[in-house]
């Protein structure tokens, strides 16, 4: 088997490549690269206008993983805590309404059962204010039907205080005139 870096050439560019110019790139460069044996090709180039930079590290500080996260972090929080107050608000206006629906399903009793007591006693007037109701009663009450008809005039003076002897005495003479008008008539 033939060693591959004994192959190496350069290139047109300067580069080096393996078996015919052909360029490598990566890990494959890195393992064929041959490695420098004098120190002087290892140094950076220095050059005389320029100002000597610090050497670079080849390590930088990683960047926080919780530094975008905080933020990721803090608005689920928001929107997990406006979630469980739009359920609370729900829930409470369901209650709200269910409490309302019980109250109008009594209040709709009460009415029926007005509704229902309204219409009994106006069954209850029409019974007690028939024509044949009111002419039973007065005959229970030993009420007889009138015959003759009288009026009762007054004396004129309508600012006199009325006095409950005239009244009757009135009545009286009306009582005796309706009387002594039954017996005459055969």
């Amino acid at each position: 088997m033939t060693d591959l870096r004994a192959e190496r050439r350069p290139t047109i560019d300067g580069r080096t490549g393996v078996r015919g110019g052909a360029m490598t790139r990566g890990a494959a460069a890195l393992a064929f690269a041959p490695a420098p044996t004098d120190p002087a090709q290892s140094a950076p180039a220095t050059f005389p206008d320029r100002p000597a930079r610090p050497p670079r590290r080849h390590l930088d500080v990683a960047p926080n993983p919780h530094r975008g996260s905080r933020l990721a972090r803090f608005l689920v929080a928001v929107g997990i805590a406006a979630t469980v107050v739009c359920l609370f608000v729900i829930v409470a206006a369901n209650v709200v309404m269910a409490q309302q629906s019980y109250e109008l399903d009594r209040v709709r009793a009460q009415q029926q059962d007005a509704q229902r007591s309204n219409a009994e006693l106006r069954s209850e007037v029409a019974r007690l204010s028939s024509p044949s109701r009111i002419v039973t009663e007065a005959e229970r009450l030993g009420m007889i039907p009138a015959t003759d008809f009288g009026f009762v005039q007054s004396t004129g003076a309508h600012d006199a205080p009325v006095n409950g002897d005239a009244v009757a005495e009135t009545l009286r003479d009306t009582a005796e005139a309706t009387r002594a008008a039954d017996d005459s008539t055969p």
